[in-house]
């Protein structure tokens, strides 16, 4: 975060994903920057928190990542 100023600090459009061994298996790109993420305990909807409107988008992942 402290490579961007204002408010690009606290967002982004991209998610890394990672297996348990830390090996990079993509990046998806969001449709909007976001603030925070979570994921389903399933690992299929990916929630993300926007920084501009303060609302809760959900994001199918296997349409995410391809």
């Amino acid at each position: 975060r402290s490579a961007f100023e204002g408010d690009a600090r606290f967002s982004g459009r991209y998610v890394h994903m990672f297996n348990w061994s830390g090996k990079l298996l993509g990046v998806m790109e969001l449709d909007r920057d976001i603030r925070s993420i979570a994921v389903n305990e399933r690992g299929t909807t990916l929630f993300a928190a926007s920084l501009v409107d303060s609302k809760i988008y959900a994001y199918h992942i296997s349409e995410l990542h391809r």
